[in-house]
């Protein structure tokens, strides 16, 4: 009925992100396209979020962060921009795999599966 009316199903004003927390031969991985993989590149695979929260930048802002939080509070992009610069009040860092990593105006839910041993 709301599809027929034009009408919006759900209205949300914040994001959620999925964090896996399977172990490291349990996880699933996206392959890269064959256009961004080179000749020198040994990872044909997409970095999980796992892989970017171990390679965040080494600056004493991000040596307490939990896996959670890292995600909840900072967005983590490919985009290539300058290293550790301050534009309109935001810092930006460059982590280990060359992302850049700024922090959130407003933060978002991280969601993941509990695990048990």
């Amino acid at each position: 009925m709301f599809l027929l009316l034009g009408e919006t199903i759900c209205s949300s004003s914040i994001q959620v992100k999925y964090l896996p927390t399977e172990m490291p031969n349990m996880r699933s991985h996206a392959i890269k396209p064959i256009t961004l993989i080179n000749n020198t590149d040994d990872n044909p695979y997409w970095d999980n979020p796992t892989d970017k929260y171990f390679a965040r930048p080494s600056d004493p802002l991000f040596d307490q962060i939990t896996y959670p939080d890292y995600f909840k509070h900072y967005k983590i992009t490919t985009n290539q921009t300058t290293t550790s610069t301050s534009t309109n009040h935001t810092t930006i860092y460059k982590d280990r795999l060359n992302n850049t990593v700024v922090k959130r105006k407003s933060p978002i839910i991280p969601r993941f599966r509990y695990l048990k041993y």
